[in-house]
Formats: C-alpha cells, structure tokens, sequence
C-alpha cells in the first residue's frame, strides 16, 4: 500500500513539473519572443573561444 502511495506522489510531481515548465517556456515566448537560449554546445564553444583568445593574447605581450 505504500509503495502505491509513494508511487502516485512522484507520478504526480513528474506530472505537475512537466505543466510548470511548459508554461515557463510558453511565458518566455510571450514575453520575450527575440531572447535566443544557447544550447550546451554554443556554450562550450564560445568558451573555448573566449579562453584560446585569452592566452593568445597573453602570450603576445610577452614576446614584444
């Protein structure tokens, strides 16, 4: 009996998550329609850059 509870509570929060983020994203597109969310991979790939152009140029003062 009490895994049948157990089990309806977290069907029931799966359930309440999944209506609470569809609605944040459907707010998110009302509100701010032109915002781009970056995916993981541009993320990384724009740090990766950021970081290759720090050193470069960290090492460019040095040798002048």
């Amino acid at each position: 009996m009490d895994g049948w509870i157990m089990l309806g509570i977290v069907v029931f929060v799966m359930v309440a998550q999944g209506l609470l983020w569809s609605w944040v994203f459907l707010e998110r597109r009302r509100v701010a329609p032109d915002v781009k969310f970056m995916n993981l991979r541009e993320l990384y790939d724009l740090t990766r850059q950021a970081i290759d152009d720090f050193y470069q140029r960290r090492r460019g003062r040095r040798m002048r």
